[in-house]
């Protein structure tokens, strides 16, 4: 069952805004050429013919024209109709003075491209609603990338039109709309059927006025008579006040509540320019929404799932890379307190993933997806935890990613403590903005939750693909992908790469829970998920255990370095025995004390 959705969803008033609109394009005809920018999520402010035949283009930098204008010119998304006359329908396009991502393209990156025709094919705004397949959108063949010394980089790619008249859209990366995600999601609810429960709740307005909706994914077991409430009981974490509109003026109402279930709470598009978290995320949507996938059965028995799918609508909407529509980077704002006036959505999450936490089986999971555009594959970024239990488990659950999914690359994510509390450089868009405020870090230290992550998915490709066993269990022949074998040589990511990263982060929740019943683990290396447990527990220790060492090593030896120089100072025997004694005490304080000796555990 589904809950209704309005053909018309009430809009807030836009605000009176005190900045311009994006530079963009509306028909601009340069030579037979016609360019339009002027539409959801595109980016192109500026296009001519140049003396060599090639067509200069220019994207607009986040927040352009404004005070707040930042470095970020990445993402670029454009229509060309081809109305020159004669046979010629060659072109090639040439961007000048882009953000350098020399990393991105040496690997082989490719910008992407669709005929008008087949988006209306599938749908317009909807092209996205079957959640499966590349909307129309191909990579390119012919693409040329070069970083200059400003910290600048040209990129040149050309383009066979097929006749007068032809139409058709490039892009930085395979687009993911605003518009394309309400209507995707508004049209994907339309087919739930059994007892699988879906709510879309309007959560909170953008700063410019734009709906962020949250879709509640379960199954109608549970259900206590009862609605869940506004979230008064959390204005510590963030105001409150702007929460559930809708259902403050009386024109909707809250879901049940569903005390015996845990929560998980997925969200993603912080950053506007990073389309794949959307694919992630829709990923393990259509997996909940398989009525007979036994999986997807025991995921909604045992779990109620939260997504947000877009928490910087605003910068979606204009055509931003990285930040909002007031130029800031909004993965720096959620620690401490994020302002709900400035930053809406952020504390809307944090208010949501505190919530979560003190109800009775408490919060399970928190996923903030992204994409990267230096570091290549599927990994993720985890916090440093001094508990080695926790530390473990947090672990744990990144181990069991790359049993799951053919893309994740345990071997790539990182849970140190420096990069869990890095600030960024002088280069950055945002410098001296510190890690402590991106949402994994914030939700950790808001609920104490062991498995709160940043999943960052490369927008081309990765370093290899993994061994994906053959699943085992009842009917997993059937339901379940087949086994998928390792490569070194993996091919480009496309929309179903990143789904299928999705898909593993529900079956890697049920690894973790032990409630599988399409188990790979089983067929993989681990043979089981308590001796996966056991290597990354050797993994830790050893780790530590190695740092511990290190650390006493070096008081040794300043302590050695400070007792020789004393000692050719000194001209006492009895000062310099005094002086050996100090060391020796330095050392033994340095090492760890019997109880906090560590051992290495044995593998069976």
């Amino acid at each position: 069952q589904a809950n209704a959705i309005a053909a018309a969803p009430r809009q807030r008033p836009r605000q009176k805004m005190d900045r311009p609109p994006p530079p963009s394009l509306t028909d601009h005809d340069a030579d037979g050429l016609v360019f339009n920018s002027s539409f959801d999520h595109a980016n192109l402010k500026h296009a001519e013919r140049a003396r060599d035949g090639a067509w200069d283009l220019t994207m607009a930098k986040d927040a352009e024209n404004t005070s707040n204008e930042k470095r970020s010119s990445t993402w670029f998304y454009f229509r060309v109709r081809d109305e020159r006359e004669g046979p010629k329908r060659q072109a090639r396009f040439r961007f000048a003075g882009m953000a350098r991502q020399g990393q991105l393209y040496k690997h082989g990156h490719r910008p992407v491209v669709r005929r008008m025709k087949d988006k209306q094919q599938l749908g317009n705004e909807k092209c996205w609603s079957t959640l499966t397949g590349s909307g129309g959108w191909k990579r390119l063949n012919n693409c040329s990338y070069r970083d200059q010394g400003d910290r600048t980089g040209d990129l040149q790619f050309d383009y066979l039109f097929g006749e007068k008249g032809d139409e058709v859209e490039f892009a930085f990366c395979f687009p993911y709309a605003y518009e394309e995600s309400l209507a995707t999601h508004r049209e994907v609810l339309k087919r739930v059927t059994g007892d699988i429960v879906v709510y879309n709740e309007l959560l909170c307005f953008s700063a410019e006025g734009r709906r962020i909706e949250m879709l509640t994914v379960t199954d109608n077991h549970g259900a206590d008579k009862r609605e869940e409430d506004l979230l008064y009981d959390h204005a510590d974490v963030a105001s409150t006040s702007h929460l559930f509109p809708e259902v403050r003026d009386g024109t909707a109402t809250r879901p049940p509540r569903y005390p015996e279930k845990a929560e998980v709470i997925i969200s993603a598009r912080v950053h506007p320019g990073e389309t794949p978290a959307s694919f992630v995320l829709d990923g393990l949507l259509e997996l909940l929404l398989r009525p007979d996938d036994r999986r997807a059965k025991v995921l909604r028995r045992n779990y109620v799932f939260r997504f947000i799918p877009q928490l910087n609508p605003d910068g979606v909407h204009r055509g931003h890379y990285r930040h909002d529509s007031y130029g800031v980077n909004l993965n720096r704002v959620y620690w401490p307190s994020p302002d709900s006036e400035k930053a809406p959505a952020q504390a809307a999450l944090m208010v949501l993933a505190k919530a979560a936490s003190t109800r009775p089986k408490g919060l399970a999971l928190f996923v903030d997806l992204h994409a990267h555009a230096s570091k290549r594959g599927v990994f993720i970024y985890g916090n440093h935890l001094e508990d080695t239990e926790q530390h473990i488990e947090n672990r744990l659950y990144a181990l069991l990613l790359s049993v799951n999914s053919s893309h994740f690359d345990y071997h790539a994510c990182n849970f140190s403590k420096e990069h869990m509390l890095r600030c960024d450089g002088p280069s950055a868009a945002t410098p001296g903005a510190s890690a402590e405020g991106s949402a994994r870090v914030a939700c950790m230290r808001y609920t104490g939750l062991a498995r709160a992550y940043t999943l960052e998915c490369n927008y081309n490709c990765g370093r290899l693909t993994n061994n994906v066993p053959k699943a085992s269990g009842e009917g997993a022949q059937r339901g379940a992908s087949p086994e998928r074998p390792a490569t070194i040589t993996p091919e480009p990511f496309t929309p179903d790469s990143w789904r299928e990263v999705g898909r593993a982060l529900g079956a890697s929740l049920l690894d973790v829970a032990g409630t599988n019943p399409w188990d790979r683990v089983k067929q993989s290396r681990y043979k089981n998920v308590q001796l996966a447990r056991r290597f990354i527990e050797d993994q830790t220790v050893r780790k530590r255990a190695g740092a511990v060492a290190l650390a006493v090593h070096s008081v040794a030896r300043m302590s050695s370095l400070r007792t020789r120089k004393a000692a050719r100072e000194s001209t006492s025997t009895e000062d310099i025995r005094k002086l050996a004694a100090d060391a020796r005490r330095a050392v033994a304080a340095a090492r760890p004390k019997e109880k906090e000796e560590v051992t290495l555990p044995r593998l069976p």
